[in-house]
């Protein structure tokens, strides 16, 4: 019969779609290295025959019945086996139902998710789940691949892309979902929304801004000049094409070229005084003084961040002069404040609608870790789809207080309330593609005053800079993080009303108090591998004298990725899937020998996170997964393009399989498995360095064929490719030297040693909330041999930087119903109307709802709009009465906006 199952497929007239999934088998038949059982391959040929049944069906959003009927007959014995299997299941359960009514002990009215100890029990719930989640994944593949293919048997009529596009999607209100269509017509360059209230047209420069939600990659705002819309797609992959309709239709309105921008960022500890008018601030911001670079154009920008500490004068006059300074081609993205510790960024004002997902925050570290005389402050946002966060700090003061600094730098980390909530384990310095840490860090140079003040005489920086205290503790508490090259004199303690000598005594309750000058204000930058950073000047001022500090300032060029996906047309040979190989780790850990990893997945480039077995090989310190021992699936990308997944990023969680807890975290360019086979990153945790790991991978179409970097001449390749001579490394700082350093100085890369030494890293620091009263060891700096070329200054220019992307949605937690006072809220909206979750619940007076919401991903006011009566009560509010407040006040925030 077999063999008559051939034949047949063989008289009809195969066409070009049935042919791929012919040649696909063959590849799966190669790869699966008898994985894969002959009758389920004996089934995929029957299915064959009538695959192009589906293909019509894809494209007009329908069942594909053939696959539901291959996926039901290949379950037909395990259904056999699960029917027996659920009925005693339920015998089980009634058993102990009825033991309990017996004996009348409490019956809990909702099932009660219990974490199994037993490995067997443990192995079976995860079975289930993955059961699930193949069918689903095959359904979902199904349904895209058939969507696009073309098949002369299918008697689909797509729509032509030249003329039009018409996406069927569901209007988000208030309380409801309507079905409807956006149009895009390509011709008129005009987007139509199919509400009946919504019949106008809207022209491309009326379409502000499209948003992307972060928790929930099928919703998608479109922010017109009339108002903010929010539809829901059927499929990640139309969201996707939406996008790019749009882009199509905007591309030639959109004013500058916002692949690259220019970044400020200024910090000035000021002294509890205000500026002096007459002292003119706008030279901070040219970056005028001692710098490696040279003066720049205000103009030039485009984010400016300002920080300041122990800020004098009021808030009002202290924005009033920042904005002077500017001049009136910026508009403020946000402020926040900590006491006297202040943060504003700033764009310019043609780049204000490319900005979304704005959030601030703030952790105290003064006295008793409460009192906000020391701590930090962050404004995070995404420029199209890229995302910055800014953190001006002040850190504990005193030569002597070296623990309690990186303790300081460990609590903003781990407390700071900005960012993915539900990237569990990636905190504000592993989740962002850009990272600016910068203020009055207070970390001093080591030595007494006679030392320290024969090292001034000299003026020799590189001598100064050897005791420095920061850069022998980076690593322990913000690795990754690089430094531009410093050439001024530390910053701080000048007598007051000049600069040309220091005070080193500062008059104290308890006496006299020695303070070394020393490098108290920096800035320091973090990125994600690959992308585009390059440090044009960092310097600072010598004409602003009214603090015993001076201002310091930085310019860099960063890179920026488009919201919108590049499409060049589909072809098979391009369309791919991301499959790991191997994956070799090594911690710096003290966990027993016993103890095992899983690893969890998290990008933008597939629909969700996903989760690996437990490690299948290697050690507690050194776990490996093999692809061989079915460690992990392969990922399929949501635009299955080799251009588009050039620019996304793989982020990675070590997660302890006994307490689930996560160990440390690491981020990895997917450029990386376009050329060699397989990346480094490192591994942090909370801010230290942990480990590192190796990954063995690459992409493969669907025809089994290993995919490599596209041409040379692409000039999309040519703007990713600016790092390809450091494999496996992330992306640099690039510095530019053209005016400090002699023509004949080599313009290579420099890498900073204690980043990619031999020696095993730094341990991890205590997971206490109490600070850490010992510090762990350094490791030996190292250099090699072109390193050892260049001074020690040089080799801190660039350091690696490896680390985060936008954030995808974990799977679903049950939680227990919320208990919640009986009470009805307080309906104070109107006098004070929040911008953030927390907001909303604290005027509610309902603070304890705040985590229920983001854990079921509304972790952003703009996604309220979805939230019904049925979601609700889906995350435990039974209550009615709170139920209708809750949407009342929803609703006073949309008339509001």
């Amino acid at each position: 019969d077999d063999d008559d199952d051939d034949d047949a497929l063989q008289d009809q007239s195969t066409c070009e779609n049935q042919q791929n999934i012919l040649d696909s088998m063959h590849a799966l038949e190669l790869s699966s290295q008898g994985n894969v059982d002959q009758v389920f391959m004996d089934r995929l040929k029957t299915y064959n025959a009538t695959i192009c049944e589906d293909v019509g069906a894809a494209k007009a959003d329908k069942t594909l019945k053939q696959l539901d009927e291959l996926i039901v007959d290949l379950a037909k014995p395990l259904m056999e086996e699960m029917q027996k299997f659920e009925k005693r299941m339920a015998a089980l359960s009634s058993l102990f139902e009825h033991a309990s009514y017996r004996q009348q002990f409490p019956h809990p009215k909702r099932t009660i998710s219990i974490d199994h100890e037993d490995d067997s029990m443990k192995s079976l719930v995860s079975s289930l789940d993955r059961m699930k989640l193949h069918i689903e994944n095959a359904q979902y593949h199904g349904q895209t691949h058939l969507k696009h293919v073309v098949c002369k048997h299918s008697l689909a009529n797509p729509q032509p892309e030249g003329e039009a596009r018409t996406f069927k999607v569901s209007r988000i209100n208030q309380l409801t979902k309507s079905s409807t269509t956006l149009l895009v017509n390509f011709t008129e360059r005009k987007l139509y929304i199919g509400d009946v209230d919504d019949n106008k047209a809207f022209l491309f420069n009326e379409i502000l801004r499209v948003i992307k939600s972060r928790s929930n990659k099928l919703r998608l705002g479109i922010e017109t000049s009339s108002k903010r819309r929010d539809f829901q797609f059927s499929t990640l992959l139309d969201r996707e094409e939406f996008c790019q309709a749009v882009q199509k239709i905007k591309v030639d309105e959109r004013t500058g070229d916002t692949s690259e921008m220019r970044v400020w960022v200024g910090s000035f500890n000021m002294g509890d005084t205000a500026v002096p008018k007459e002292q003119d601030l706008s030279t901070w911001f040219r970056c005028e003084g001692v710098s490696n670079g040279v003066s720049q154009d205000i103009a030039s920008y485009d984010i400016i961040a300002v920080g300041t500490q122990e800020s004098g004068g009021s808030e009002k006059d202290w924005l009033t002069r920042v904005k002077d300074a500017l001049g009136k081609n910026f508009v403020q993205v946000s402020y926040i404040k900590l006491l006297a510790i202040r943060l504003a960024v700033f764009t310019k004002a043609c780049h204000f609608n490319l900005i979304s997902h704005i959030q601030t925050g703030h952790v105290a570290t003064g006295i008793a870790n409460r009192y906000g005389n020391k701590g930090g402050v962050a404004i995070s946002f995404f420029v199209d789809q890229t995302s910055f966060c800014f953190l001006n700090c002040h850190l504990a003061a005193n030569q002597h207080k070296v623990m309690r600094r990186n303790a300081n730098i460990r609590d903003i980390i781990k407390k700071l309330q900005i960012g993915q909530k539900k990237l569990v384990g990636f905190d504000i310095t592993s989740q962002f593609h850009y990272v600016f840490w910068f203020g009055d860090m207070n970390y001093r140079l080591n030595g007494s005053r006679e030392d320290i003040k024969t090292l001034l005489d000299t003026k020799g920086v590189p001598d100064l800079l050897e005791v420095d205290q920061l850069r022998s503790n980076k690593a322990r508490v913000l690795s990754g993080f690089a430094e531009g090259e410093i050439v001024f004199l530390p910053t701080y303690r000048y007598v007051r009303g000049q600069r040309l000598e220091y005070s080193w005594e500062k008059q104290k309750k308890s006496g006299i108090k020695i303070n070394v000058p020393s490098y108290c204000d920096r800035i320091l930058v973090k990125a994600f591998p690959n992308m585009f950073l390059r440090q044009l000047v960092y310097g600072c001022t010598t004409n602003i004298v009214s603090s015993d500090h001076s201002p310091v300032f930085s310019t860099y060029v960063v890179g920026v990725r488009k919201q919108y996906v590049r499409k060049h047309g589909i072809d098979e040979t391009k369309q791919c899937m991301l499959i790991i190989n191997h994956i070799n780790a090594e911690l710096n850990t003290q966990a027993s020998s016993q103890t095992k990893y899983h690893l969890e997945f998290f990008g933008t480039f597939f629909g969700g996170p996903l989760r690996t077995h437990i490690n299948s090989g290697g050690t507690s310190t050194a776990p490996s997964w093999s692809k061989d021992n079915s460690d992990f699936d392969a990922i399929y990308p949501i635009v299955p393009e080799i251009e588009y997944l050039a620019g996304e990023h793989l982020l990675i969680a070590v997660v302890s399989s006994d307490s689930e807890e996560v160990f440390a975290v690491g981020c990895i360019s997917l450029q990386d498995f376009l050329g060699p086979a397989f990346g480094i990153c490192s591994l942090t945790s909370e801010g230290a360095s942990v480990g590192k790991m190796q990954i063995s991978a690459s992409f493969v179409n669907t025809i089994g064929q290993q995919l490599s970097i596209f041409s040379e001449d692409d000039a999309y390749h040519r703007s990713i490719s600016l790092s390809r001579n450091i494999r496996h490394r992330s992306s640099a700082v690039i510095v530019d030297r053209k005016n400090v350093m002699p023509e004949n100085t080599p313009q290579s890369i420099y890498t900073d040693a204690s980043e990619f030494n031999d020696s095993p890293p730094p341990p991890l620091p205590p997971r206490s909330h109490s600070a850490s009263t010992q510090e762990p060891p350094l490791p030996p700096r190292m250099y090699s041999e072109q390193q050892q070329q260049h001074s020690p200054v040089q080799q801190e220019q660039v350091q690696q930087i490896a680390q985060v992307d936008v954030a995808p949605q974990r799977p679903p937690v049950y939680r227990p119903p919320v208990n919640l006072p009986t009470s009805s809220p307080k309906m104070i909206l109107q006098q004070e109307i929040p911008s953030t979750v927390q907001e909303f619940f604290r005027v509610l007076d309902y603070p304890m709802l705040t985590p229920v919401f983001i854990e079921a991903g509304y972790d952003d006011l703009d996604f309220f709009a979805d939230i019904g009566d049925d979601e609700l009560m889906e995350m435990g509010i039974n209550d009615p009465t709170l139920r209708q407040k809750i949407l009342a006040a929803i609703e006073e925030i949309d008339a509001s906006a």
